[in-house]
């Protein structure tokens, strides 16, 4: 499966690039959601069902799940999870910070996670037990263990009051933290923290569709993986913190009432 996942990842990504890679910006909608603008482009929707189309040929009885297209109801343990491209509004005024992200989830546990850059042409990739891999090569997460010296990045969800709410999260993070970035692709982000370049990836409010995929790459990367209490991250949860096993408990005490 992971094999369908990467091909059909790359395609997608080749297609979206077309668009990137033109002498205009990519044409743009905005859609309302949760009380919030938000930004949709053509690729968005010819790269979703590209996806969708290449998935379901391939896996005809499993479920599907895309942004775009929402849920398909089907009644199968397995359930692809889709975002074509996590960080349109990166994408739309053309800033090279977005992905295409294909996740897998059993009886709703993520079990495999493919998200490509391809602008970098970096492709994160990882199935449950198996290890989590950068174009190929093994990833680990940070080893940073003080807090002062830990690169964060944060993203938020679409609502007025998840806005509100990380004003208060960063404000406290970067009271302890060297320094923090917030790029605008919750999926990329959090394979950055996968792979060392983020020491760690807070995030509140994200849909679950958003960090899916990244969240099986992360966890065979060796990151741990919780909610700002502590508690294991679900595909429900929708805060998450994304970090090594030093710096979880340091942030949670941060993190846990805010």
């Amino acid at each position: 499966m992971i094999d369908v996942a990467i091909q059909t990842a790359k395609e997608a990504g080749a297609l979206i690039k077309q668009g990137f890679d033109s002498s205009t910006a990519p044409d743009s909608v905005l859609k309302l959601e949760n009380d919030t603008l938000q930004v949709v482009t053509d690729y968005d929707t010819e790269a979703e069902k590209l996806i969708l189309d290449k998935l379901r040929r391939a896996f005809p009885e499993h479920a599907f799940f895309s942004e775009e297209a929402g849920d398909d109801e089907g009644t199968s343990d397995y359930r692809w999870i889709v975002d074509p491209i996590d960080g349109t509004s990166n994408y739309a005024r053309q800033i090279p910070f977005f992905c295409i992200s294909i996740g897998l989830t059993y009886k709703n546990e993520p079990i495999l996670g493919v998200v490509y850059q391809p602008i970098t042409d970096e492709l994160f990739a990882a199935e449950k037990g198996k290890g989590a891999f950068l174009n190929g090569q093994r990833i680990h997460s940070s080893e940073t263990s003080e807090l002062s010296k830990a690169f964060v990045t944060l993203d938020r969800g679409k609502s007025q009051h998840e806005k509100q709410r990380l004003l208060a999260v960063m404000a406290e993070v970067t009271k302890h933290v060297r320094s923090t970035r917030m790029p605008g692709s919750g999926a990329l982000q959090t394979c950055y923290a996968a792979c060392g370049r983020f020491d760690a990836a807070i995030f509140n409010g994200l849909s679950f569709y958003d960090v899916a995929a990244a969240a099986v790459i992360a966890r065979e990367a060796g990151a741990q993986i919780s909610d700002f209490s502590g508690q294991d991250w679900e595909l429900k949860t929708g805060d998450m913190l994304t970090t090594n096993a030093a710096l979880q408990p340091q942030l949670t005490a941060i993190l846990r009432d805010l």
